[in-house]
């Protein structure tokens, strides 16, 4: 691949915006349609991020993933927050570590209006 200087020196890529879009399409830690950190760019899946959450695999990623998603099919703030919290609140006691109270605390930041 040519470098963004160099591609645009010698006149390869005649529209940079379409040089940028290759280079962020496919990125190996970008959320994807589904919603996932993944390549597989199916329909979004609800479950497998509500599962992400319960069983600590993601946090953070997963939450932004779902109240983006929430928000775009209309569910309310409010709603999204409980489902949110409902989702925190499966995690199995013994696994709530300080990952997961940092992820808690960030639960009204996340769905803050300003």
């Amino acid at each position: 691949m040519v470098s963004f200087p160099e591609g645009v020196y010698f006149g390869i890529y005649q529209d940079p915006w379409r040089f940028l879009t290759e280079i962020a399409i496919g990125k190996p830690n970008g959320i994807y349609n589904n919603g996932a950190a993944s390549n597989d760019r199916g329909m979004f899946d609800e479950r497998g991020l509500l599962e992400a959450i319960i069983s600590g695999d993601n946090y953070h990623r997963a939450s932004l993933s779902l109240l983006g998603h929430w928000a775009s099919t209309g569910i309310g703030l409010i709603e999204a927050r409980e489902r949110l919290v409902t989702a925190f609140e499966s995690v199995f006691p013994p696994d709530r570590d300080q990952r997961w109270r940092d992820r808690v605390e960030d639960t009204p930041k996340l769905t803050l209006c300003r």
